[in-house]
């Protein structure tokens, strides 16, 4: 059941033979997400089980860029996106350092992510909750996301909740101090929101904040080296 809440080549096919192999289009119902609703993002929230790939399809430009990432409250499932003509896959999850992407579309047309079961996973033969957040924005977004300094500092006086991952649906895993520092670990596009990954200086905790409370700042000087 699905709920819509509006809100490299070759190593990679090599990887994904080590999952459940995802139905093709033909051989599973598409999911379209409704084209007006990936501005600036949608969640879309599902339960599946071990016959399940459910694919989501949409459509974008060329250089547009695919922002989605994936959460749930227990062990995650993972997903895939390729062009819907095609079987080539253009990220897969299990090869990333987090179950999320921003992905700049190689070419206009229509796109296919598709959500399957580890193989762990299928092995304990019960259902899995998850939530998908999916957005299309602007080309240019991904190399903005991908910049930045090397450092952050929260700006204002009030400690802020660092999260699990990218949005406010995520636990919290720590609070982050009015001014303090963290090496900036990437960021990331969640439902038209700009998120930042970091880890704080002194207690190496590592957490995602909204990126409109951080500011770029020096490294400080009393810094112990980070864990890489």
């Amino acid at each position: 059941m699905t709920r819509f809440t509006p809100l490299r080549p070759l190593l990679l096919a090599a990887v994904a033979l080590l999952a459940p192999a995802p139905l093709h289009a033909e051989e599973a119902a598409a999911i379209p997400l409704p084209s007006e609703s990936l501005v600036p993002g949608i969640l879309v929230s599902g339960s599946l089980s071990v016959d399940d790939t459910p694919h989501y399809t949409l459509s974008g430009a060329q250089g547009q860029v695919l922002s989605v990432d994936l959460g749930g409250p227990g062990a995650l499932p993972d997903f895939l996106i390729r062009e819907a003509a095609k079987s080539e896959i253009l990220f897969l999850s299990t090869e990333a350092a987090a179950p999320l992407t921003d992905l700049a579309l190689p070419e206009p047309g229509d796109y296919v992510i598709e959500v399957f079961l580890t193989p762990a996973l299928a092995r304990q033969n019960a259902p899995v909750d998850y939530d998908l957040a999916v957005g299309l924005s602007p080309a240019g977004v991904a190399e903005a996301l991908a910049g930045g300094p090397d450092w952050w500092q929260v700006t204002g006086s009030q400690a802020l909740t660092l999260r699990a991952g990218p949005a406010e649906r995520f636990a919290p895993v720590g609070v982050a101090e009015g001014g303090a520092v963290g090496r900036n670990d990437g960021c990331h596009l969640n439902m038209g929101m700009r998120w930042c990954a970091l880890q704080l200086a002194g207690s190496g905790l590592r957490g995602w904040l909204p990126g409109s409370a951080l500011a770029e700042t020096a490294a400080p000087s009393d810094a112990a080296p980070m864990e890489e």
